[in-house]
């Protein structure tokens, strides 16, 4: 950690006296405001919440500070500060991250100038009252760098796709620049695409009506079988045939899908009546 007179310091958390008075707010700015270099213990003065210059030493600053890092948004903008660029290379880096500046290798200063109202190279009388930014490393090129927005590309999409060529559109027969392969313009192609998720959703909505329907059906067959169950006397049931054949003859005829269980169970109920009749005859 590198520090000196006119270093901002950024408080870690809140920090208390013995008797509960508040001596640092977490995120708070602290200035070094003197340096004493005279002891092996280097101290810092810096001001606390309590208005006293105080001093600390380096190794307590470091567990509870963290150094100021300014934006480019400050550069941008604020007249109190100045940053120094030593070399071409450092230059080019706060360019390339988005601050627009000629840079002079004569000229170490830079900073934003009120009247002239952009970032240039300061002379003696500009720098002063300014806080020096000893190098870039100083700067948070990430925070405040205006975005760049990038194009919105549109990929192939169904019968769609971007391109130069001029096409015409087979549904609304308009012309519309596109890819040599497109077949529809983006409007029809966003319709087509919406009436492919409807239909979509109504074929999922009518598979699940038919397989409940089916459950239902199913549940059904087995109630009216449990029905007859309770309903039959004990003896008759060990004595014949009948209902099972009635219940896996109904089974048969309701898997064909046309009749319900009850229709089902009515039309053996019939052939079984009409079988009894003919067979008393014979």
């Amino acid at each position: 950690m590198t520090l000196k007179i006119g270093t901002i310091l950024i408080a870690k958390e809140d920090r208390f006296t013995e008797k509960g008075n508040k001596t640092l707010t977490k995120g708070n700015e602290y200035p070094i405001m003197s340096m004493d270099d005279l002891t092996e213990i280097i101290f810092y003065g810096y001001i606390n919440d309590l208005g006293m210059k105080e001093s600390a030493s380096k190794a307590y600053i470091e567990d509870n500070f963290t150094i100021k890092r300014y934006t480019l948004q400050d550069l941008k903008t604020r007249t109190d500060i100045m940053v120094r660029i030593d070399n071409e290379e450092q230059a080019k880096k706060l360019q390339d991250a988005g601050l627009k500046f000629p840079y002079h290798k004569n000229h170490s200063f830079y900073g934003y100038e009120g009247r002239l109202q952009c970032f240039v190279w300061l002379d003696e009388k500009q720098q002063q009252g300014r806080i020096l930014l000893d190098s870039i490393d100083e700067i948070n090129l990430d925070e405040g760098k205006e975005e760049v927005k990038e194009e919105v590309k549109l990929y192939p999409f169904y019968y769609y796709a971007k391109g130069n060529y001029s096409c015409n559109c087979a549904v609304c027969k308009e012309s519309f620049q596109g890819d040599k392969r497109a077949t529809m313009c983006l409007e029809c192609a966003i319709k087509q695409h919406h009436i492919e998720i409807d239909f979509a959703y109504s074929e999922i909505a009518r598979l699940k009506g038919e397989v409940q329907s089916w459950k239902d059906s199913y549940n059904g067959l087995f109630r009216r079988y449990e029905e007859l169950e309770k309903s039959t006397p004990l003896a008759v049931l060990e004595s014949t045939t009948d209902l099972e054949k009635r219940e896996r003859m109904a089974w048969e005829i309701w898997l064909q899908g046309r009749y319900t269980v009850e229709q089902a169970i009515e039309k053996v109920n019939h052939f079984l009546e009409e079988s009894k009749e003919v067979k008393n005859e014979q």
